[in-house]
């Protein structure tokens, strides 16, 4: 794994971390809901980043966009299971 993916990697884990320590923070709604909506934030976040670094879509390395259809990925999964655990 190159250096650059190892960087996107880690990244992408500790946008996972922190958003997951808010997600519990705002329990009100749920944590599965809140975390769903904090990941599909990430997800619009991580495409805004790329149009602005003007990053192209298709990469031999890791990018943004590859983080914001993880994110985005993660936010339809999580929404699906917090409206099935309801």
């Amino acid at each position: 794994m190159s250096f650059e993916n190892r960087y996107v990697v880690r990244r992408f884990i500790l946008k996972v971390i922190i958003l997951a320590v808010f997600a519990a923070v705002q329990w009100p709604h749920g944590i599965l809901f809140t975390i769903a909506l904090l990941f599909g934030f990430a997800g619009v976040t991580d495409i805004g980043l790329a149009l602005l670094a003007r990053t192209p879509f298709r990469h031999t390395c890791l990018t943004y966009w590859d983080e914001a259809a993880v994110f985005l990925s993660l936010n339809a999964f999580m929404i699906g299971a917090a409206h099935y655990s309801r």
